[in-house]
């Protein structure tokens, strides 16, 4: 006896669909809602964090407007990987402007993707890059501070300072040139408006006092450095709590 499987209209649709379907961004599958909505009002985080940092220090707001003025065009991953100095600025939110010295910031490939890491000052930030729209890089990390080892992206775990806030940090990487990107993060959870990392090789940083310094790392990061290893990268789970609905502050 010959036995012949069949197939429902409705289940080979099914198939048919899930085959045609486009497959999805791996960024898109691991931001929850909260951070998706962030990313789409990149713009609107820019603009109202500037519109602040024009009240403060009109030297902070020339050195922010250096960094944002120029359209911020597409970037490899191949681009990225390797030793960046990096600085970070703050627009609005507890002061009009915040732009802080030269660190040290790395990019590299690991078993589980390309790897971001900012390994020298107070403030630290680590996570995953992926393509994103029109060229760009989206990063998909966390911030800790001081010897706190590097955490995942968690996808709405509470953080310090609010009872419904996380330690999350997306943002858009996009080029300035040879040698010169930057990474744009909309509406910070907490203390600004719009957060924006500026990167530059090494030697490159405009004669900025605080680039050659940040070059030699304090032994107090030497360690983290080296950490973390491969097999502490694992991505995070973005099961967990759901932050409140996001809205423009």
């Amino acid at each position: 006896m010959r036995l012949v499987k069949t197939i429902s209209a409705a289940a080979f649709c099914a198939v048919m669909a899930s085959i045609a379907a486009p497959a999805v961004a791996a960024w898109q599958d691991e931001l929850n809602d909260f951070d998706r909505a962030r990313l789409g009002l990149l713009d609107q985080s820019r603009d109202k964090g500037l519109a602040k940092a024009a009240r403060g220090s009109q030297n902070d707001l020339a050195t922010i407007r250096g960094v944002l003025g120029p359209s911020g065009g597409p970037i490899s991953g191949r681009e990225l990987e390797g030793d960046w100095l990096c600085r970070q600025m703050k627009l609005g939110g507890m002061a009009p402007s915040i732009v802080y010295t030269w660190f040290n910031c790395r990019v590299r490939q690991t078993r589980y993707g390309l790897y971001f890491e900012k390994h020298t000052g107070t403030e630290l930030m680590s996570g995953y890059l992926e393509p994103y729209e029109n060229g760009r890089m989206v990063l998909m990390g966390a911030i800790t501070v001081g010897e706190q080892r590097p955490k995942p992206y968690s996808g709405g775990n509470v953080g310090a300072g609010a009872i419904k806030t996380s330690n999350d940090a997306v943002g858009i990487v996009s080029s300035m040139g040879p040698g010169h990107a930057r990474i744009g993060v909309p509406f910070p959870v907490i203390e600004s408006d719009f957060d924006v990392m500026e990167l530059r090789r090494g030697g490159g940083a405009s004669g900025h006092s605080g680039a050659a310094a940040a070059v030699a790392p304090s032994t107090r990061n030497r360690l983290r450095i080296e950490e973390p290893r491969d097999e502490d990268l694992r991505r995070g789970d973005p099961s967990g709590d759901e932050p409140d609905e996001f809205g423009i502050r």
